[in-house]
């Protein structure tokens, strides 16, 4: 793959791209729970925001390969509700399958994240009761739509390019067009994400400790200013 790129472009991922970038996310983001799931895996999750109405797959191209491949969501709780409904089956059962090849891998989704699913799943599950069983006219407060930056991948090829930054900013332009308020994303305290994040302008909110042990920061980015 070619290593010049003098002025990176943002464009959603094709279809036929979403192996590539699952390939580009397994290889540049080993350490996270998905990318361990396996490439197989990884490109069904894809797929889920590659199709969503409410979130997306943005690349930069470069050749036969995306130099860079960002994931996220314009709407975060109406993409997880649409996916809920039109893909969870699909992920549960993929999941299911990596997990079974990985005994480890099993053990510490039982160990750490089992019990948020289950009570991300009754929470989608009450509001859907809620929602059928309410009474037409009520007044209802809403919400701030916020968008959430999931994960961003640049191949060493093409850092030092701008690829990173063009990617997370045409996000961030792309949520504010479809209505969302703010730019959510967490990363990981130890790294460069921190400081790569902080002179594009987003304002960290805390540091917590992750499901996995490790202290991540929050950061928010907001659309209405």
């Amino acid at each position: 793959m070619s290593s010049t790129i003098s002025q990176p472009t943002v464009r959603s991922a094709r279809s036929s791209e979403l192996g590539c970038t699952a390939m580009l996310h397994e290889r540049e983001l080993p350490a996270g729970f998905f990318a361990r799931l396996g490439p197989r895996f990884l490109q069904r999750y894809h797929q889920t925001f590659s199709e969503s109405p409410l979130a997306d797959v943005l690349v930069v191209p470069n050749g036969s390969e995306p130099a860079g491949v960002l994931v996220g969501t314009y709407d975060n709780a109406a993409h997880y509700r649409w996916a809920m409904r039109h893909c969870g089956r699909m992920l549960a059962v993929a999941g299911l399958l990596s997990l079974l090849r990985r005994p480890r891998l099993l053990l510490e989704f039982l160990r750490t994240r089992v019990g948020r699913y289950a009570r991300a799943t009754l929470r989608y599950l009450r509001r859907r009761t809620r929602r059928s069983g309410g009474h037409p006219g009520e007044p209802v407060a809403a919400p701030a739509q916020v968008a959430v930056l999931t994960h961003v991948a640049v191949s060493p090829e093409a850092r030092g390019a701008g690829v990173g930054g063009t990617l997370v900013e045409g996000f961030a332009r792309r949520a504010c067009e479809a209505g969302a308020d703010e730019v959510r994303l967490i990363t990981p305290s130890n790294g460069p994400g921190p400081g790569f994040y902080r002179a594009l302008g987003w304002h960290q909110l805390r540091s917590r400790r992750a499901a996995d042990g490790t202290v991540v920061d929050e950061f928010v980015l907001s659309l209405s200013e």
